[in-house]
């Protein structure tokens, strides 16, 4: 008898019968991969210029959309943790344009984005117009809002089974946190 992780499960609809254990070592191996692009070319002095803003902000706000809403649930929960007043906006909207107007240029303003994602202009418009500063977590080839941004961190694009991973997100957005750990302690 099959262990769980590797019995084969049926999925509706389709005739298609495939190991879990399969399914498992393919996120794995896209996860590795991801990883290691990151490890090639993630430039530190990018990671620097992020952490400073991080740790200068006086108020962040982290965008997520869609799929990338756990990242950046991820990453505001991570600075809250820290004492840093940040705050998270999901699915685009009114609320959303309502916070990024109350931010200034002493403050942050996070996109984490995957292709696809469909940030009003306007958003990024009035950010610039009130010299608000801009990281953004995207997948480097499909970052169209490069222009905005004063730090951009680039992850490699992955899919699995045709959908996207986060694992490069979540992995940049724990990095960040552990990098502005190391950074107060060495300067306190």
């Amino acid at each position: 008898m099959d262990s769980p992780t590797t019995d084969r499960v049926k999925f509706d609809g389709t005739a298609a019968e495939e190991k879990v254990s399969d399914i498992l070592e393919a996120i794995s191996q896209a996860s590795a991969r991801t990883i290691s692009s990151l490890k090639a070319t993630l430039k530190p002095q990018s990671l620097h210029r992020a952490v400073g803003l991080l740790d200068r902000a006086g108020a962040t706000c982290v965008i997520g959309n869609g799929d990338t809403f756990p990242v950046a649930a991820l990453l505001t929960n991570g600075l809250n943790d820290r004492g840093r007043v940040c705050n998270i906006f999901g699915p685009y909207g009114s609320v959303m344009e309502h916070g990024v107007l109350s931010l200034g240029p002493d403050d942050l303003l996070v996109l984490i984005e995957l292709p696809g994602d469909r940030l009003p202009e306007n958003i990024l418009a009035d950010a610039r117009a009130r010299k608000v500063p801009i990281l953004a977590i995207a997948e480097a080839a499909a970052h169209s809002k490069a222009g905005y941004c004063q730090v951009r961190l680039p992850v490699p694009k992955t899919r699995v089974f045709g959908m996207p991973t986060l694992t490069g997100h979540m992995a940049v957005a724990q990095l960040l946190l552990i990098a502005l750990d190391r950074y107060r302690s060495a300067t306190d």
